[in-house]
């Protein structure tokens, strides 16, 4: 009976990461366009290393640490 658990315990896993994998790969390409928002609320967006301002507007810039 041990025998059985842990093969249907693996073959469950198995397809639990597959699901969990699909799952996030479309909730990612839904959110995709979100992407050049910030995150934090306002008044927390000095704490976001990859924006930067200018005198005249907000440039985003990558992480380059």
């Amino acid at each position: 009976m041990g025998y059985f658990l842990f093969i249907y315990n693996a073959v469950i896993g198995v397809f639990s990461v597959f699901r969990r994998v699909l799952f996030s790969l479309v909730i990612g390409t839904l959110l995709i366009a979100r992407m050049d928002y910030v995150v934090l609320m306002r008044g927390f967006e000095f704490l976001d290393t990859g924006k930067i301002y200018t005198s005249s507007e907000t440039v985003w810039m990558p992480d380059r640490s």
